[in-house]
């Protein structure tokens, strides 16, 4: 069993069953996985269409796939022979190539037309548009094929500067129809502006002890590019015409990356392999965080809050919700040098830091949010006066950063009244029900809420009511 935070975790048994809880192990779901053949187990055979929804390539042509959270299995043979990469364009048409073929979905995957193609065991495929796209390799020469007319026709791209730079399999991306970079031999990359017709050759680094891992597109600006080199796994990004540049750089403690994913355009996450532990990292072109996230044989992240692995010796597929949401605070002054902080997430280490008018940091500390209420004191040596607080995850998931929160010490020690019940309103579950027009209803940075034919249904968080000289706090867990 492991517990990815005190609400989520995974018990995975025998014969392919495994429990998901998401209340901190009150209730479990089981899922039973099978389908009479093994995942192909490669790096790049899963694809998330959404969250609730994906597919994997099986080792003899099945394409297996899931849905309602994994509840509802099915598969089908598309293909006698190896299939490898997939993509969609829409939420309609998408693409998969394998050994000589090429096939292509109308309906969203429920069914799919196969084009022979002359590429003995085609492993990558990119499609800018929806109807060209790039496909490589073949086992023996790793030429990029290239279809105008969604897959009908291909022709290789094997130019003789591209033939003497290009030996291996490392993979390729294209920001658009015409722009595309290649990792190449002896630490280069292969740059072409007019969709392969000619090719750029740079070098990444004068290092002889590189070797280029995965590369994924940013928007249409850019790529980055995970190597390994000496030992040490690095992230550069490339932009046309190509420059190059080191973003990222980790510890060789932290081990190798061997897989690199795209999140979203401002969102990256990398697989970094040590001592048989595999754990994530997600970044952006400025930092890299680590999660306490383990994952299989490969993973997919649909967006910052939904992951997939699965692990292709025991044909498992797990899906981990880490958060609902991004990290939500809020603060309520109860004395002098005290606060209460309420937050969205639980049993979560929290960093706090006070900075002054300057920029200066006063203070910094760390709680535990524990059940989403914590209190905060504040050391009395600190001055009287109006400090920011940032707040931020010690672990997890990577959190979208909190907004910089007012505190106000040494200022008013009368704390907030609880909500009364014998007042002219009615709090039920979440439902406030007002009576009378004299009350209000803020948020607390001071925000009115509007009310609706005098009731108002109020999502998680603090509120201040005001009713005519005497305020009250209203939490909603």
């Amino acid at each position: 069993a492991y517990f990815f935070n005190g609400r989520v975790g995974v018990l995975v048994g025998m014969n392919l069953t495994s429990y998901i809880t998401l209340d901190g192990g009150e209730t479990w779901t089981k899922y039973v996985h099978g389908g009479g053949e093994r995942f192909s187990g490669g790096i790049r055979d899963i694809y998330v269409k959404n969250e609730n929804e994906c597919f994997i390539t099986g080792n003899t042509g099945r394409l297996f796939h899931i849905s309602d959270d994994g509840d509802s299995w099915s598969w089908n043979d598309v293909h006698n022979q190896t299939i490898h990469e997939l993509t969609f364009l829409t939420r309609d048409i998408g693409y998969l190539v394998g050994k000589n073929i090429l096939l292509k979905t109308l309906d969203g995957g429920n069914t799919w037309l196969g084009q022979s193609i002359k590429i003995s065991n085609a492993m990558y495929l990119d499609f800018p548009s929806i109807d060209t796209g790039f496909v490589g390799y073949s086992d023996l020469i790793p030429s990029i094929h290239k279809t105008e007319n969604g897959g009908k026709n291909l022709y290789s791209l094997y130019t003789k500067e591209y033939r003497i730079n290009k030996t291996n399999r490392a993979p390729f991306a294209f920001l658009t129809t015409q722009k595309g970079l290649v990792c190449a031999d002896n630490n280069k990359i292969l740059y072409t502006p007019d969709g392969c017709e000619t090719w750029e050759v740079k070098s990444i680094s004068d290092n002889e002890n590189m070797e280029e891992r995965d590369i994924v597109a940013v928007g249409t600006q850019g790529w980055l590019i995970s190597v390994i080199e000496d030992r040490k796994t690095k992230i550069y990004y490339v932009d046309p015409p190509p420059r190059i540049s080191i973003i990222h750089e980790f510890e060789e403690s932290e081990g190798k990356g061997l897989i690199l994913r795209k999140v979203s355009d401002t969102l990256f996450c990398i697989g970094m392999f040590q001592n048989e532990k595999r754990n994530l990292y997600f970044g952006n072109l400025t930092e890299w965080r680590k999660t306490d996230i383990p994952f299989y044989t490969t993973f997919y992240a649909y967006n910052e809050h939904v992951i997939y692995t699965y692990d292709a010796n025991t044909t498992s597929v797990y899906k981990v919700i880490v958060y609902d949401d991004s990290l939500q605070v809020s603060l309520q002054k109860e004395s002098s040098y005290k606060y209460t902080l309420f937050s969205n997430v639980q049993n979560v280490p929290l960093n706090l830091s006070l900075t002054n008018s300057k920029g200066e940091i006063v203070w910094s500390g760390q709680l535990n949010s524990g059940n989403g209420e914590s209190t905060i004191d504040f050391p009395e040596t600190i001055e009287n006066g109006s400090y920011l607080m940032q707040i931020e995850p010690e672990k997890g998931y990577y959190y979208k950063t909190t907004e910089p929160i007012e505190v106000i010490l040494k200022a008013d020690d009368t704390p907030v009244m609880e909500v009364s019940q014998e007042k002219s309103y009615t709090l039920s579950g979440r439902t406030l029900y007002v009576e009378s027009s004299s009350v209000k209803i803020f948020t607390v940075t001071g925000k009115e809420i509007p009310l609706f034919n005098k009731r108002i249904t109020l999502k998680s968080g603090i509120y201040l009511l005001v009713d005519g000289n005497e305020t009250y706090k209203i939490v909603i867990r």
